[in-house]
């Protein structure tokens, strides 16, 4: 690992050839490089939301899956290319993320702090974990406590 960054140092002009987008900041490329999320789809993410209690998914507006707790949606993408998914974020991470590149507004959710992913390399595994259960959290918090206690939440 440590010789991959000693060569980029001297021979940057590979990174440049990498990205589909020349306009790329060094930091998105290396990041596309060493996580290879360039090919995320939605199995990914079934597997993070599926792994959460009470989660059900189903297919709306044609050909979006939506992840739901309670029938209330945490989590959306599209099920065709190019992959976005759009979550619910706190007050704070929408303004952060809404100035970085890769990230937008979600069309409709943006008034409830709801951010659409629209490169998927801009998160790390990490990232996305983290991301989508706090989206999973403050949803699941705004539930009423019957509802939480009788899908066994509490």
């Amino acid at each position: 690992m440590i010789y991959f960054f000693f060569f980029l140092l001297i021979f940057p002009a590979p990174l440049f050839f990498l990205c589909k987008n020349r306009g790329e900041s060094l930091k998105l490329k290396i990041s596309r490089l060493i996580n290879n999320f360039e090919n995320m789809d939605p199995d990914f993410l079934t597997r993070i939301c599926m792994s959460l209690p009470g989660v059900t998914e189903d297919v709306k507006w044609d050909n979006d899956l939506v992840y739901s707790v309670a029938n209330k949606m945490f989590c959306a993408t599209s099920l065709e290319p190019p992959f976005k998914v759009s979550f619910k974020v706190t007050d704070e991470e929408f303004e952060d993320l809404t100035d970085r590149p890769g990230f937008e507004p979600a069309p409709y959710l943006a008034r409830a702090k709801w951010i659409a992913v629209m490169d998927p390399a801009v998160l790390n595994q990490q990232e996305w974990i983290k991301y989508i259960e706090q989206s999973y959290q403050l949803i699941k918090a705004k539930l009423p406590r019957k509802t939480r206690v009788s899908l066994g939440l509490e």
